[in-house]
């Protein structure tokens, strides 16, 4: 397998939530972590999110429309934070949540209409920052 053939799998044996709940958006985001490698999860409500995380089932990433009912998902993730959960989190909005979403625990927002090369980019990022790391500080870094 060539690098670039790995680096395409860069989420292989990884689990995945999908949290949106735009079929379309949904579907493009489940094919696009499907040819990454991932195992994907999807919820269309925040409920059903709340439920994925009372399994044992350890997530590797949660790609999150910030808009998702009924909740306020920033104070969602807030709560998510302190429980001391830190897989990466990648925000979804059509809406520019400025700093309330960082200051909320989420790494990044992804504007939609989504960037296929832009969420690839942030993957990327989150797993290249892990591989490089010893085994201490990817304890204590959220990332892939």
């Amino acid at each position: 397998m060539s690098d670039m053939q790995k680096d395409m799998r860069v989420l292989e044996g990884k689990s995945v939530i999908i949290a949106e709940d735009d079929e379309v958006i949904q579907q493009q985001l489940e094919i696009l972590m499907s040819r990454m490698g991932a195992t994907v999860r999807t919820a269309v409500h925040s409920s059903e999110l709340d439920e994925m995380f009372k399994e044992e089932e350890p997530y590797s990433l949660l790609l999150l429309d910030l808009h998702l009912p009924p909740y306020n998902m920033l104070e969602w993730v807030r709560n998510f934070r302190l429980e001391e959960k830190q897989m990466p989190i990648l925000g979804l909005s059509a809406t520019d949540p400025g700093g309330r979403a960082m200051n909320a625990g989420i790494q990044r927002v992804l504007k939609k209409p989504l960037d296929v090369q832009e969420i690839k980019r942030s993957i990327y990022f989150f797993a290249r920052d892990h591989r490089s790391d010893t085994e201490a500080e990817r304890k204590s870094k959220v990332s892939l």
